[in-house]
């Protein structure tokens, strides 16, 4: 069974201490109220809103992929996470309906997975060679 992509817990715990950030003051900078909801994404309880990682990412000065658990490598959702971005949104900006867009994640669509449409999708996440399915 493939694990879901998340924020890594302690990656996001290491990072944070790295930049001499209390909890609190993590949560001031993206703008979320109280360092319990940062403490709660740190313990694995909690994820942060998909909008929130791209601001994680800038005020922590990592990559947004840096503290996401990859069990999977970047595959789509991972790279959808790093941007930002609904499956919804992603699905509307390449075109195609939510649930290919969904399908392509789990590797369910009929044909070739690297297709103009799942590269665009690649594309519209900021990442031109992401392929539907794709690991590094």
């Amino acid at each position: 069974m493939r694990r879901a992509t998340r924020v890594g817990g302690d990656a996001l715990h290491r990072a944070r201490s790295a930049r001499g950030l209390t909890q609190s003051q993590l949560a001031r900078i993206i703008d979320v109220s109280g360092g319990e909801r940062v403490s709660e994404c740190e313990r694995g309880v909690r994820a942060p809103a998909v909008r929130l990682i791209p601001a994680v990412a800038a005020a922590l000065g990592v990559t947004h992929l840096e503290f996401l658990a990859l069990p999977n490598g970047v595959d789509l959702k991972a790279l959808r996470l790093a941007s930002g971005k609904t499956s919804t949104e992603i699905a509307q900006q390449t075109q195609v309906s939510s649930a290919t867009y969904l399908r392509w994640g789990v590797r369910q669509i009929a044909g070739d997975p690297r297709s103009s449409r799942s590269a665009q999708s690649g594309e519209g996440l900021g990442h031109p060679s992401a392929r539907a399915g794709s690991r590094p």
